[in-house]
């Protein structure tokens, strides 16, 4: 059996979607990982997360294989790169890279500056500024499009096409923001309903799971037929 994870790395800033068998060494697993982000074996500390990025397991072990821990679709595995002279992670690093400099006299000097440009345009800017004024924000698209409790009970879809019904919406204990419980069709989920010893809706065992607001698309989903 096999498990799509989510591949990150402390180096560089990538984010990629990569399955694996479960039975996999966790020494072939960092093997195979340093075609993806460039870091050897050797000085990979590789993490399991979860999907709100809470490390589940830390430094796995490599005489062990990736079914000796609790894995599931869409897991993270982060690379942590332990090498003494972190080459791509200089790559990344603006903070080492030496500034170019110049006065305020000589910048005002200029005629190919950016405040040169505005100075000739102050039209253009004024009527660029009043239009942003007029739309809404990012933040108010969002609360708009925001999950609420008058959807519970409805389908849903969420990441990698796993679907089931909205149980819950609200704040869990200990975690902060807004999260939706799901009831998945497929036992592919994390719990039972369960968060932290605390039952917050009813499912089967492996058929909860609780996500973020946009990772979520409500809409007419229906069960997928699957064979498991």
């Amino acid at each position: 059996m096999s498990h799509w994870y989510f591949v990150t790395s402390s180096s560089m800033p990538i984010r990629t979607e990569k399955k694996f068998n479960d039975d996999i060494s966790i020494l072939k697993l960092k093997t195979s990982l340093y075609s993806i982000i460039g870091i050897p074996a050797s000085c990979i500390k590789l993490q399991l997360k979860d999907e709100e990025g809470t490390v589940i397991a830390d430094d796995l072990d490599n005489n062990k294989c990736l079914n000796d821990y609790e894995i599931f679709d869409h897991a993270e595995l982060h690379a942590v790169d332990t090498s003494p002279t972190n080459s791509l992670g200089d790559l990344t690093d603006v903070s080492k890279v030496e500034k170019f400099k110049i006065s305020e006299e000589e910048y005002n000097k200029r005629d190919d500056s950016f405040r040169k440009f505005k100075e000739q345009n102050k039209e253009l800017f004024a009527k660029q500024k009043a239009f942003s004024s007029s739309q809404p924000s990012l933040k108010e698209e969002n609360d708009h499009d925001s999950i609420s409790e008058d959807q519970i009970g409805k389908r849903c879809r969420i990441s990698g096409d796993r679907r089931g019904v909205i149980r819950f919406v609200g704040e869990l204990p200990g975690k902060s923001g807004l999260f939706v419980g799901i009831e998945l069709d497929e036992p592919i989920g994390k719990n039972d309903g369960s968060f932290e010893g605390k039952k917050i809706f009813e499912c089967a065992e492996k058929h909860g799971i609780f996500v973020r607001n946009k990772d979520i698309e409500v809409g007419d989903f229906p069960e997928l037929d699957l064979d498991f």
